[in-house]
C-alpha cells in the first residue's frame, strides 16, 4: 500500500499559507508528528485525516490547497483527494473523540 513520502504544498490551510515542504526529511512508513504549541500539527493531522477520508474540509478551509508526494512517485493533491488510495491513519483529537468513550 502507498504512503505519503514527503509534503510538496500546502496552502490556505489552517497556519499553513504558503508552505513548501523542500527542506522536510521523507516521511517514513510510520511518522511521529511533534512541536511546540501553535505550530501547526492539529493542522497538519487534519489534512491527514481528510486524505486518509477522503474529503477536504472545504467549509473550514475553502480556499485549501495541497500537494503531497506519494512512495511510488505518484502525487495527491486536493483536487484529486477523493481518489487517492493512500494508506494514512490519523491518531489525534478528532480520532480520540469519535472513537473513544470516557
Amino acid at each position: 500500500m502507498a504512503y505519503i513520502k514527503s509534503i510538496q504544498t500546502i496552502s490556505h490551510y489552517g497556519i499553513f499559507r504558503n508552505f513548501v515542504g523542500t527542506q522536510l526529511h521523507p516521511f517514513g512508513s510510520k511518522n511521529l508528528i511533534y512541536g511546540w504549541n501553535g505550530s501547526g500539527k492539529s493542522t497538519l493531522t487534519s489534512l491527514f485525516e481528510a486524505v486518509e477520508t477522503g474529503k477536504l474540509d472545504t467549509a473550514r478551509f475553502p480556499l485549501a490547497q495541497f500537494s503531497l508526494a506519494e512512495d511510488g512517485g505518484a502525487t495527491v493533491s486536493s483536487g484529486s483527494i477523493a481518489d487517492c488510495g493512500l494508506n494514512v491513519k490519523t491518531f489525534n483529537t478528532s480520532f480520540v473523540q469519535k472513537n473513544i468513550n470516557w
